[in-house]
């Protein structure tokens, strides 16, 4: 199974890596390959890679920067 996972460094993508099955394929892509706020570069990605699953792995953390930059935050969450 070729699993795609959206998100490279966080926790999640770790703990996904060390408990990768042995019969999956997983491939890990940072903001630079495959940015959620380009949704072109999500659709590139996907035909690239041809995956069966996508997991989100990715995710907005800088707290205090979501409260001086809403707009950037918002882009990130699921509305």
């Amino acid at each position: 199974m070729r699993v795609l996972v959206i998100g490279r460094t966080g926790q999640l993508a770790r703990a996904l890596a060390l408990a990768r099955a042995e019969d999956s394929e997983l491939t890990f892509l940072g903001r630079d390959a495959c940015d959620l706020a380009d949704p072109r570069g999500i659709v590139s990605a996907l035909a690239q890679h041809r995956p069966d699953v996508v997991v989100n792995a990715a995710a907005y953390t800088a707290v205090d920067k979501a409260q001086s930059d809403e707009a950037a935050a918002r882009r990130w969450s699921a509305e």
